[in-house]
């Protein structure tokens, strides 16, 4: 049966499906990280540095591309996950270019390159693969490289993918945005440019309401993202209580403070008085901002919810690793004075 509705009644997803690309070092990987609870797909093993950068999130690294038995066991497994990334998606092509996917005379000529049937299947494996991650209803981030390309008007920026697919992905996704850093005196600043189209950079703002440049910090880049997007213009019949759109949306926004609570009372010994007391606040206007977000520029209240949890667990294994480095350190001042009562007895 044919459901005719009103756009302003349909109630947008709460997940965004996002390219992001640049030039090697630039930031693109820890902005994607700095997205709610990630998950990450590490298709070139980049992710050996992160450690190293203070960047601590879920990781699967794999140097093949995704069989088929794997797929079902990952559909399991991002369900413990908001947000999963896709870094690079050019090198996850070229490992679906050579897997055992693309096999035989139909797929592949004499000297091994893939025939007109095979970048065919190649092209058609993958724009299924996205659309199954956009299907999860998660966040999901394609990491690219930049391809620089010298035209007569000059260089241009496009989203590295092998093959002309890059475009076809473009097209499948919500929004495109070039990551740089610009230099104002010694200090490097990231940002996050989606430029209109008809500019010498591949772009996308399915929503209309990201500005051109957005400055985004090292580690929380993700939320400086989120915050710059401008309030959604309705149209003055749909003007009404967006919890009246959606009845369901307090109930699902109460089941997911009551995650924030379970997770804050259950590690309650890790915080001062002074800190429980600011997270019982945080609590307390949680629902009247959910709702502010909500109506000021369509923020699900589940979604601004998740990132309160997101900030709890990031303060989470903040405080688990003072309390760890705490241990060391007095195990180390026991070892320190042992030794010198010891040779305080050896002196007398």
């Amino acid at each position: 049966m044919i459901k005719i509705e009103k756009t302003g009644d349909i109630t947008p997803e709460n997940n965004i499906v996002m390219i992001v690309y640049g030039r090697g070092g630039v930031g693109k990987t820890s902005f994607a990280a700095s997205a709610p609870k990630p998950l990450m797909i590490d298709f070139e093993n980049g992710s050996k540095f992160l450690g190293s950068r203070g960047i601590n999130i879920d990781v699967w690294r794999t140097s093949k591309w995704v069989t088929t038995a794997e797929k079902k066991e990952l559909l399991e497994i991002i369900k413990e996950y908001d947000s999963i990334i896709l870094d690079p998606i050019g090198e996850a092509m070229e490992l679906l270019i050579e897997s055992s996917e693309i096999r035989g005379n139909k797929y592949r000529t004499s000297d091994g390159s893939p025939t007109m049937a095979g970048w065919g299947e190649i092209k058609k494996q993958m724009k299924n693969f996205i659309k199954w991650l956009r299907s999860t209803g998660k966040n999901i981030i394609l990491v690219a490289h930049d391809n620089e390309v010298q035209t007569e008007n000059g260089l241009h920026h496009r989203v590295m993918i092998a093959t002309k697919l890059s475009q076809e992905i473009v097209n499948m996704v919500d929004v495109v945005s070039y990551i740089m850093v610009q230099k104002k005196g010694n200090e490097a600043i990231r940002v996050l440019y989606t430029p209109h189209q008809g500019e010498s950079f591949d772009s996308k703002d399915r929503f209309d309401r990201i500005p051109d440049t957005v400055k985004i910090s090292k580690n929380d880049g993700w939320n400086d993202f989120m915050q710059s997007m401008k309030p959604a213009v309705f149209q003055e019949e749909v003007k009404r209580d967006p919890y009246e759109m959606d009845k369901d949306m307090r109930k699902q926004m109460d089941n997911k403070i009551a995650d924030y609570t379970n997770l804050a009372t259950s590690n309650r010994n890790l915080f001062s008085d002074d800190e429980w007391n600011q997270l019982v606040d945080v609590y307390s206007e949680m629902p009247i901002k959910a709702e502010k977000e909500w109506k000021s520029r369509q923020l699900h209240p589940v979604a601004y919810v998740k990132n309160q949890i997101g900030y709890l667990e990031k303060k989470i294994s903040e405080q688990i690793k003072l309390e760890q480095e705490k241990v060391v350190d007095q195990e180390s001042s026991e070892e320190e004075q042992e030794l010198f009562d010891l040779s305080t007895l050896g002196r007398v």
